[in-house]
């Protein structure tokens, strides 16, 4: 099998040579492609680019692809799914880095078999309290409902790296990445794990993840364009929920979704946003969902604070919070 390794590259000129040779140093030796989609980047990223592959002299097919103008990480992995040529997908963010033996563990894990996704464990470089881990000890998924069930109970985490994802299944459910938006991972694996259908894991340590503190995700200035995002994505969700009737056939959905309402509103008041934006939001999954049965105590509370009006909500919010 042919894979196909997919770099974003933006403002990552501190990064970018430590993550491409981590690359080349696979043990993985019988040869696979790397895309790097310079995404205009405007510091040395691609100074580096040409200078570290201007020295390599292996079997790894390097191609780069340019973006005339800035569109961001969805785009320019959505780019580099176009041009991918392999069998399968795996993507790789710019400032992380693969262990030695990478491809070689994915591979072993699929033991010449031909899964939809294959994933792994990481390890962190740097620390965080708020990156949710893999949490199974399930290696071999042959279920579409025991896939989707265990990604939305928080046991798949939900970040698009570190994945062998199949390129034709990819493209039969057309699992690109929204554009625009930030968190595009929590929507995109939504998806990826309610369609797939075979699911390997790997429990090697096969990524390493960088916590950056100036990165996209913890720029302050990013505030009111996360919770935009945070907006749309739970739209998304809810409106495929709604439109597949996925309550009435997935129970442990109900948490999940609940769990994302109470953090959009949330978000909401510390935002200060309008009153007639959190009426939509508050009238999804309402009273009526306490009855459900195997929910938790506190689930229940949730359900009901979240369905109260924007004034009522602010002053009980903290029964759950402290």
């Amino acid at each position: 099998m042919k894979f196909s390794i997919i770099i974003p590259i933006y403002k990552v000129e501190d990064y970018i040579a430590e993550c491409l040779y981590s690359v080349i140093h696979q043990t993985y030796k019988d040869g696979f492609e790397c895309i790097l989609v310079d995404d205009n980047t405007p510091d040395d990223s691609m100074k580096i680019v040409r200078q570290v592959l201007s020295s390599y002299r292996g079997n790894i097919q390097f191609k780069i692809v340019h973006h005339q103008e800035n569109k961001g990480l969805s785009a320019a992995r959505n780019t580099g799914v176009r041009e991918a040529t392999g069998d399968y997908l795996y993507f790789l963010d710019s400032d992380d880095l693969l262990p030695e033996q990478t491809i070689e563990s994915l591979l072993k894990t699929c033991q010449n078999e031909s899964p939809d996704v294959v994933m792994g464990d990481f390890e962190l470089i740097g620390e965080s309290d708020n990156v949710p881990k893999l949490n199974t000890q399930i290696s071999n998924y042959n279920n579409q409902v025991d896939i989707f069930n265990a990604f939305i109970s928080r046991h798949l985490y939900e970040m698009a790296w570190n994945k062998l994802v199949r390129k034709d299944f990819f493209l039969r459910h057309e699992l690109w990445f929204r554009e625009g938006i930030l968190h595009e991972d929590s929507l995109w694996s939504f998806f990826l794990f309610y369609y797939c259908q075979n699911l390997k894991i790997c429990f090697s340590n096969t990524y390493r993840y960088r916590i950056r503190q100036n990165s996209i995700m913890t720029d302050p200035v990013n505030t009111n364009r996360s919770y935009r995002s945070c907006f749309e994505i739970y739209s998304l969700k809810m409106g495929f929920i709604e439109k597949c009737v996925l309550f009435q056939k997935c129970d442990q959905l109900i948490k999940y979704m609940v769990d994302e309402k109470f953090s959009l509103q949330r978000k909401m008041v510390d935002l200060g946003i309008n009153n007639e934006e959190y009426v939509l939001v508050k009238n999804t999954i309402g009273f009526s969902y306490i009855l459900k049965k195997g929910l938790s105590s506190r689930t229940r509370v949730k359900i009901i604070i979240s369905s109260f009006p924007l004034n009522i909500f602010k002053l009980v919010l903290p029964i759950l919070t402290n």
